[in-house]
């Protein structure tokens, strides 16, 4: 079961941001005892979900590791060109939603309006956003042309790593390491070629490598909200639903996440380094940084380098 839904956030930010800040500075973080880990984060194109390895061998008998080479290469004269682009459901990451708005010179509202779908699980209390699908035979993705991807250059991270999976893989104390997956459909014929890669290869030739870091730092974000429900904070009561809206602007509200550090009273109750602050006035990459620092902190009641409670 799941249901599809929408925030809407004005261009101005409202008081009752102000007012939120006030609230949930003096929440007592309950919530914030070590949780045991799962196994693994998986990133493909289906909604970002925790696996075991131990539990899906197929996942097992694809893992690959930087010393394997495996064969790939996609152009407009195989046969299945474009396919990979229909009937999918593409989860969208902040990094990926920032750099196509920039793309389509769009502010974030606008591109979530138009081009995104958010859908909520019972077990998650933060919404999955998916790429809206044109409305025609095939579900086709919006940016296909005759031509190919016509975003290309700012394509999604699971565009751009195709035909890899890549995860985080937690161990009993909660660290993580990235794994990868080999896992091109079975209509793929993009394999049919005798071009070889190892994973850093791959990576460098289309230029994931920030991608692959910001990705991975989302990740690492989304299984709090993970571990957050497991604990049994259901995201429903009316406190943890303001979370959830306030953290969903941060990482996917880019612009008005800019409005409410600004103008609201947000610089006065947090310390983010000078540099940082100094560029994120403008780069969206640096305020995404402060975002997912904020939501952490949202969360755990923990600081990092990037933002500090002000006490």
């Amino acid at each position: 079961m799941k249901c599809s839904w929408r925030w809407h956030y004005p261009r101005v930010v409202r008081p009752v941001m102000h007012s939120f800040l006030a609230m949930i500075c003096t929440i007592i973080r309950s919530n914030t005892q070590a949780y045991r880990p799962s196994p693994l984060f998986l990133n493909d194109s289906e909604p970002m979900k925790i696996l075991s390895l131990r539990d899906h061998p197929d996942l097992q008998h694809t893992a690959i590791g930087n010393e394997t080479r495996f064969r790939f290469h996609c152009h407009p004269e195989v046969s299945c060109f474009g396919q990979c682009c229909h009937n999918l459901r593409l989860l969208l990451y902040p990094y990926d939603v920032l750099r196509l708005k920039q793309r389509l010179k769009m502010d974030s509202e606008a591109f979530l309006d138009r081009h995104t779908i958010s859908q909520v699980y019972p077990d998650d209390p933060f919404p999955e956003v998916l790429l809206r699908m044109k409305e025609e035979a095939g579900d086709p993705c919006p940016f296909l042309t005759t031509e190919g991807c016509s975003v290309y250059e700012d394509r999604p991270d699971t565009c751009r790593m195709f035909p890899l999976d890549r995860g985080l893989e937690f161990d009993d104390r909660g660290r993580s390491r990235l794994r990868y997956f080999l896992r091109p459909p079975a209509f793929c014929r993009g394999i049919d070629t005798e071009r070889s890669w190892n994973i850093d290869e791959w990576i460098m030739d289309q230029k994931a490598d920030l991608h692959a870091e910001m990705t991975e730092k989302w990740a690492a974000v989304r299984m709090l909200f993970h571990q957050w429900g497991d604990a049994g904070v259901s995201g429903r009561g009316a406190r943890e639903k303001e979370i959830v809206r306030m953290a969903f602007m941060a990482a996917y509200n880019i612009d008005a996440f800019r409005n409410f550090v600004f103008e609201s009273t947000f610089l006065k109750r947090f310390h983010i380094p000078s540099s940082l602050l100094r560029r994120s006035k403008t780069d969206d990459v640096s305020l995404l940084r402060i975002g997912m620092a904020w939501i952490r902190w949202l969360l755990t009641g923990v600081g990092s380098p990037d933002l500090r409670y002000k006490r």
